[in-house]
């Protein structure tokens, strides 16, 4: 691959989404890898999800949150505390939500099918409150 094709593939523009819990600056692309940094606002969350053709590795660089972490079939899901200066890998398959406790910012790390996110609140109820 040459550099023209490497930076056709790359995405050198972060691309933004607003979110109800906060943003997301999309900053890197290159096939099926991505990183972004989500900002959280104190007291938000995303939803609570699943990802069958994806796995994450979530680094909190700034603030305290709660990290859930469940299994769907089960329906066993548990919250941690999650330290600043941490980092959390959360397989494909595993149901997870961050709680933020303060405004956190996190550094996504993500491999796999970009699309591959199912809203699972439902067979949850109110489990992760």
């Amino acid at each position: 691959m040459n550099l023209k094709e490497l930076h056709d593939k790359v995405l050198v523009n972060p691309e933004l989404d607003i979110h109800f819990w906060g943003n997301e600056y999309y900053l890197f692309t290159l096939g099926d890898t991505w990183v972004t940094i989500n900002n959280y606002r104190a007291q938000q969350h995303g939803a609570l999800q699943v990802h069958p053709e994806k796995d994450e590795f979530n680094f909190l660089q700034k603030g305290s949150a709660v990290v859930w972490l469940g299994d769907r079939e089960t329906k066993d899901i548990r919250g941690f505390i999650w330290e600043e200066g941490t980092g959390v890998f959360v397989p494909r398959g595993t149901v997870h939500r961050i709680t933020a406790i303060t405004d956190c910012t996190i550094i996504n790390f993500s491999k796999g099918v970009k699309e591959s996110r199912l809203n699972v609140e439902a067979e949850f109820k109110d489990s992760t409150g």
